[in-house]
């Protein structure tokens, strides 16, 4: 009988806690910060590229939601910081990794990149599974290079308290994904 009461209490435990599973997230999307670019081992700093504009063309603009032990959406995520920001700081640190040198404006012969946001969204069920795609447009003088859609995926283990540093960590493994894709096919 002592045992009966156990997974009550726990069960209460667990909504009452500060990670419940109810009431909304405001995550801070940034990209993983690192000190000083460099580019990879091996790689030199040359070939440049200008980044011409990414716009938010997600048709939510929430990027995921908190669920209740029903599977059932309880609340919503939101970012606290602009996603495109987020998006751009990503690109450049992936540039920037890969030996490509973002500038400002475009000189002749430099490609121009720019892209529209698809999705961004992270849904925590059995685990944190979030989802990350973009369509870019690649220029070079004028001329259309490709016009793709690159899509990003990631999956970490799940924290029961649904907190916010997990939807972070796996919009940014998922944006990651995404990018590594896109350089892949940048002119060097």
């Amino acid at each position: 009988m002592k045992h009966a009461c156990l997974l009550p209490l726990l069960l209460l435990a667990t909504l009452t806690s500060t990670g419940c599973l109810f009431g909304g997230r405001h995550v801070k999307l940034e990209y993983p910060a690192m000190a000083a670019v460099e580019p990879a081992e091996g790689v030199t700093a040359g070939p440049k590229i200008t980044i011409k504009s990414f716009v938010d063309a997600r048709s939510r603009k929430v990027i995921g939601e908190v669920r209740g032990p029903d599977s059932m959406p309880t609340d919503k995520v939101k970012s606290d910081g602009s996603v495109i920001k987020w998006v751009r700081a990503g690109l450049e640190a992936e540039l920037a990794k890969a030996g490509l040198t973002p500038v400002a404006k475009p000189g002749p012969g430099t490609p121009v990149l720019q892209g529209k946001l698809i999705s961004a969204y992270c849904n925590a069920l059995a685990s944190y599974d979030a989802e990350v795609s973009f369509l870019a447009s690649l220029e070079r003088n004028g001329v259309r290079i490709f016009d793709r859609l690159y899509t990003g995926s990631a999956s970490i283990p799940l924290d029961f308290g649904a907190t916010e540093d997990p939807y972070a960590e796996a919009l940014n493994a998922a944006l990651g994904d995404a990018l590594s894709k896109l350089i892949v096919d940048l002119p060097r």
